[in-house]
């Protein structure tokens, strides 16, 4: 019996070394790394894409079809406060998805589309 409870004894011990060695090597990871401020932010891309835009869609409607035609990964419908139009009457709105949001602006008078992607430290920003 006691060879058996030196042995449980042993193997408990190296897994909970084995723990304390990985929670030890991430705390000082995390003391070593810039603090969220200093860091480098990655740059956004935008590129323009042309297709036809229907007509007689509402912002929604529009919305929905732009997420249909880019097939984002990860995507769900585009939220109702991400909706506005500028003064040249330019709908602007905004995917987002767990690793980065896409801002999307619709330019109804040139039938283009502005498709920028931005890095995003949460999805809902």
């Amino acid at each position: 019996m006691t060879f058996w409870m030196k042995r449980l004894h042993m193997y408990s011990g190296l897994l909970n070394a084995a723990a304390l060695l990985l929670f030890g090597l991430v705390g000082i990871a995390a003391t070593l790394l810039p603090r969220h401020n200093q860091r480098d932010t990655p740059e956004s891309t935008s590129q323009m894409i042309d297709f036809v835009i229907p007509g007689d869609l509402d912002d929604r409607q529009l919305a929905d079809h732009i997420q249909r035609e880019l097939a984002i990964p990860l995507t769900g419908p585009a939220p109702n406060w991400s909706f506005w139009h500028d003064g040249d009457q330019n709908l602007h709105f905004r995917l987002p998805t767990p690793a980065r949001r896409y801002d999307i602006t619709v330019r109804r008078r040139e039938i283009r589309c502005k498709f920028g992607r931005s890095p995003s430290t949460s999805g809902s920003t």
